[in-house]
């Protein structure tokens, strides 16, 4: 299959499963994971994808370091990031936490925040290796038309 069609497929899935799921565990496992493994990531090699990332610039909190859901990899190098909340929780409600990871990792090329139904992908665009206020590309799986994404794809 192609990406399309795993978007596809991941749409139908999601539309079946999203209100069973409940809590930010539930979403990452039935429809943030899903997204990750349609992206073309191993989701299962700890070497591409990396849950609960704790980078070296974490923030102590109450005695715990902050972390990132998932950092992915591309040869050793963190080229993406996920920031991953409850289905029901507002994605947008979580861009500053994920611009602090963002800020800290150099070789971060995309971030993206997600309640597993929309998610927003944000970049350095403005300033280098300073991520964006607003997301370059936002995208809610539910309203996915695929006719819509063949024709965007068609005119890159």
């Amino acid at each position: 299959m192609g990406f399309i069609e795993d978007i596809t497929k991941l749409s139908e899935q999601v539309r079946k499963r999203a209100d069973q799921v409940v809590g930010e565990e539930a979403t990452k496992m039935a429809l943030i994971v899903p997204f990750l493994s349609a992206l073309g990531y191993d989701v299962y090699d700890p070497s591409e994808v990396m849950p609960e990332y704790v980078a070296d610039f974490a923030i102590k909190k109450a005695g715990q370091f902050e972390k990132v859901d998932y950092a992915l990899a591309i040869n050793n190098n963190i080229v993406m990031l996920v920031e991953a909340k409850a289905r029901g929780q507002k994605a947008e409600a979580h861009d500053g936490q994920l611009s602090r990871y963002f800020n800290g990792l150099l070789t971060t090329k995309v971030a993206i925040v997600t309640n597993g139904v929309e998610y927003r992908f944000f970049t350095d665009l403005r300033d280098k290796n300073v991520m964006d206020k607003e997301p370059f590309f936002s995208f809610n799986i539910l309203e996915y038309d695929i006719l819509e994404w063949k024709s965007r794809l068609n005119s890159v």
